[in-house]
C-alpha cells in the first residue's frame, strides 16, 4: 500500500466514490471541490487507487479531513 499526495483526479474520485455505496456527484461538482481542496491523499494498492481523503479548510485557522 502506498499513499500519494495530490494525485487524485476527478475521474479517480468518481470511480472511488460509489465503492462505499454513495451516489456520486456530477463531474462539475467534483472538479470545483478538488480545485478548492488544500490537499488530497490517495491510497494505492498495486498501482490501483483504493481510497481517498481530502484536506479542506478555511485557509486560516481550521482544517478538516474529508473522506467524501
Amino acid at each position: 500500500m502506498e499513499v500519494q499526495v495530490n494525485t487524485l483526479t476527478p475521474e479517480m474520485f468518481l470511480e472511488l466514490y460509489p465503492s462505499v455505496g454513495w451516489e456520486p456527484p456530477c463531474i462539475t461538482q467534483v472538479k470545483k471541490a478538488l480545485e478548492n481542496t488544500i490537499a488530497t491523499f490517495t491510497a494505492y494498492d498495486n498501482g490501483q487507487a483504493v481510497g481517498m481523503v481530502r484536506l479542506i479548510g478555511d485557509g486560516g485557522l481550521g482544517g478538516e479531513f474529508r473522506t467524501d
